[in-house]
């Protein structure tokens, strides 16, 4: 709600106490872990951090690569971000990366 809001700064703050939990208490390679991280990415992203968004995408990325697989929707949903925060950042030769 934070997000729809335009406040970011409490959206972060919610995202990043979620995170906490989900690592505590299902580790770093969960499925909840990689949307958490996703989650964060997006807010950044609404705050044209592009920076701060893909590394969350990224670890995101890797996350639910490595527990559901290439093939996953969500895992080219992710690539996806991660292409438009390249595009975003005129960087078309990673976006390309991604998008493919």
């Amino acid at each position: 709600m934070y997000k729809a809001k335009g406040d970011y700064d409490n959206a972060l703050e919610y995202h990043f106490k979620s995170l906490t939990v989900e690592l505590k208490t299902c580790g770093e390679n969960h499925p909840d872990v990689g949307s958490s991280y996703n989650n964060i990415g997006s807010v950044y992203k609404e705050k044209s951090e592009y920076d701060n968004a893909l590394e969350y995408y990224t670890k995101s990325l890797s996350i639910l690569i490595n527990v559901l697989g290439e093939n996953h929707h969500y895992v080219a949903s992710c690539r996806n971000n991660i292409t438009v925060m390249y595009s975003n950042k005129e960087d078309y030769d990673k976006a390309l990366e991604y998008h493919t």
